[in-house]
């Protein structure tokens, strides 16, 4: 089993990751840029703390997510997963549709805290 830490990065929703848009008759969604770097900077902690780790595009993967949370404030634990999983492709897997199984934690603490596990 892998497993990453990260620390005192704090994490955003997918309400505040994500933006509807709609331009030249093209719907979708389109990632922020506070998102886009949070995913780059998640990806990095992957890649450092699991040297040599390359995306495994055959076999389901199975995610255990741990969510610290400095503040008592009602959350939705699910808002955060998205973003997570998001920058795990191409690192860790292909494709976040090999994700067969997942669980989340939340936590309350004094500070943001991360900890990914797969297998």
């Amino acid at each position: 089993m892998n497993k990453v830490i990260i620390e005192n990065l704090p994490l955003i929703s997918e309400n505040a990751a994500y933006r509807n848009r709609n331009y030249s008759g093209m719907k979708g969604r389109k990632s922020t840029l506070d998102a886009t770097m949070l995913k780059n900077q998640i990806g990095w902690e992957i890649k450092t703390q699991c040297p040599g780790i390359s995306p495994d595009g055959e076999k389901d993967f199975e995610i255990h997510l741990e969510i610290t949370f400095p503040d008592k404030r009602k959350r939705d634990i699910s808002n955060y997963e998205k973003l997570i999983f998001d920058s795990m492709i191409g690192i860790v897997f292909s494709d976040d549709r090999q994700i067969s199984f997942h669980t989340n934690r939340r936590k309350f603490g004094k500070k943001w805290k991360l900890i990914i596990q797969w297998e």
